[in-house]
């Protein structure tokens, strides 16, 4: 519902008000502001975060494969 009715927004050249872009802000005790985040937004990050590492923690493995088959041949197999 939400999709469509930007969507169609969009097609009709209607602007859309400048809240939908914005970050809420509040103040912390310590008087600085701070910057919350969109719990959809948040959960895109966490997700991309998480991608990341998996992707990190796969290469570190595909990379210890290609050394023990090393070894292995000029090893075992010479």
């Amino acid at each position: 519902m939400f999709d469509d009715q930007i969507a169609g927004n969009i097609a009709h050249g209607v602007d859309l008000p400048s809240e939908t872009f914005t970050t809420k802000t509040t103040t912390n005790p310590g008087g600085a502001p701070l910057n919350t985040m969109d719990p959809v937004d948040h959960a895109i990050l966490a997700v991309g975060l998480y991608a990341i590492a998996l992707h990190e923690q796969n290469k570190r493995k595909r990379k210890a494969r290609i050394w023990t088959r090393k070894w292995l041949v000029q090893h075992l197999l010479w």
